[in-house]
């Protein structure tokens, strides 16, 4: 066993960066074929990414492959047909109905480029084609809300 001193050596920092951008806030839509249905942003990029929806003291953040048709799914959960996605879509659909009905402004944010940066240069850019690399973001973005705040994703909720 060889052990290594390290001890006169500085220690790397890390960092990342991720650039979050804003969407219109979500409306209802009014259509009394689907009561639910909601306007979400217009210009949502079909890139890999990282989203969250806001309200004063809640929030939830995912990931996905393209954010545009993620983003639809919420908007038109009772429509959609895709059993693996259905609770979730319904239930972020009904909390941001329900936080528009009680007066509640929704904010979107999304995020497309992110870089990781070491001892302040760019050490590496995260490609967000990968799962794990938009994971991260969404890990980062989620760390790093306020406490009072609640999260409607259920695996980040405090227990």
């Amino acid at each position: 066993l060889e052990r290594i001193d390290m001890s006169n050596e500085t220690p790397d920092q890390y960092e990342i960066c991720a650039t979050w951008l804003a969407g219109e806030p979500a409306r209802l839509a009014n259509d009394s074929s689907s009561p639910y249905r909601l306007i979400l942003s217009k210009g949502i990029p079909t890139e890999a990414g990282v989203y969250c929806f806001q309200t004063d003291n809640e929030y939830y953040v995912g990931e996905t492959k393209n954010l545009q048709k993620r983003l639809n799914q919420y908007a038109n959960a009772g429509m959609v047909d895709h059993p693996v996605k259905e609770y979730t879509n319904r239930t972020i659909q009904r909390k941001i109905y329900e936080a528009l009905k009680s007066n509640k402004s929704v904010k979107l944010s999304y995020c497309v480029s992110a870089v990781i940066v070491c001892n302040g240069k760019t050490f590496k850019t995260l490609d967000f084609k990968e799962k794990y690399h938009r994971t991260l973001v969404e890990s980062l973005k989620v760390s790093t809300r306020p406490d009072e705040q609640k999260s409607w994703n259920k695996q980040h909720q405090k227990s």
